[in-house]
């Protein structure tokens, strides 16, 4: 029998997924990843979730930005070329944000592409509102995109021809993150998590590890909020222990792999939605040309508009 995707197996519809309750009318089909955008543009424009939206099972999308200064647009799905993956919303979480008053773009409290930009955050692990706390880059000169792609859920890595999606759970996430070793650390041989260090991130939160190994971690430059140290060469020096030493994987997968403090590891988002990731980072030019269909929705926020999502 077929699974929804709460349950993290195959696919199965929006009405057996219980986001829509028996009797409501039915649901338009989000099918595409341009009728995607159409959808959250109508959502943030409602006064209320009315209108109800099902999203196509085949449809997922990551929110990214770009520095206008310099670029006019993303290269590669994750923003930039340098991320050796992506991380998605499945279909369950982008139809929350089409219908769900209390955390979607359609709530009648949310009547700017600023605002829906905060509730994407929640929703996918970037912003924490009760703890005061968002990993979203300052508005400007940063232009905020959701990109919407087709893909399917395989738990494998994808190939040229098409994009698949794996769930991060800690055991999948350890597994490939000597993969990435070749996209962000040069000419470093990979490795495989020892069982230490595999028990050490799947039962230890990020804080709790920092006071651990505090003094580790602060010589390579991190803090109990912020574990990204985009050096490379320092973790090349010590590649031998980066499937060892817990403090320096979690250190490498927060660097180049964008497992910040929020992340949990169960293959939820500290939001309550599914997660997925896709590897390696597929160039803009490959998905325009490839089978995989892609949406670039401009988060159009006015130069005015201020944008605190962790007030």
């Amino acid at each position: 029998p077929r699974e929804c995707e709460a349950a993290g197996g195959v696919w199965c519809g929006a009405q057996a997924s219980g986001l829509f309750a028996a009797g409501e009318p039915p649901a338009e089909l989000v099918d595409s990843p341009e009728a995607f955008g159409a959808a959250l543009s109508r959502a943030v424009a409602s006064a209320g979730c009315q209108e109800r939206f099902s999203v196509s099972e085949d449809l997922f999308a990551t929110l990214t930005s770009y520095d206008a200064q310099s670029s006019s647009g993303i290269p590669n799905l994750a923003g930039v070329p340098g991320k050796p993956l992506a991380w998605l919303a499945g279909p369950r979480g982008l139809e929350a944000l089409l219908n769900n008053e209390s955390t979607g773009c359609c709530s009648a409290a949310v009547a700017t592409m600023g605002q829906c930009l905060c509730r994407i955050g929640e929703a996918v692990g970037l912003v924490d509102r009760q703890a005061h706390i968002s990993y979203l880059q300052p508005w400007y000169p940063h232009r905020y995109v959701y990109a919407t792609v087709r893909a399917t859920l395989t738990n494998r890595t994808s190939d040229s021809d098409a994009l698949q999606a794996l769930v991060p759970t800690w055991p999948n996430l350890l597994s490939i993150m000597g993969d990435t070793f070749k996209f962000t650390l040069g000419d470093v041989p990979r490795c495989s998590p020892t069982e230490e260090v595999m028990s050490k991130l799947m039962t230890t939160p990020y804080r709790q590890l920092f006071e651990e190994f505090r003094g580790e971690m602060e010589a390579f430059g991190a803090t109990g909020e912020n574990c990204k140290v985009m050096l490379p060469a320092l973790f090349a020096e010590r590649a031998e222990q980066l499937c060892s030493n817990p403090a320096l994987a979690r250190l490498y997968l927060c660097s180049f792999l964008d497992v910040n403090p929020l992340f949990e590891g169960t293959g939820w988002t500290s939001g309550g939605i599914r997660e997925y990731i896709t590897i390696p980072n597929p160039s803009m030019a490959s998905l325009l040309q490839g089978p995989s269909d892609v949406h670039i929705f401009e988060l159009d926020i006015p130069a005015g508009e201020q944008v605190n999502c962790a007030a």
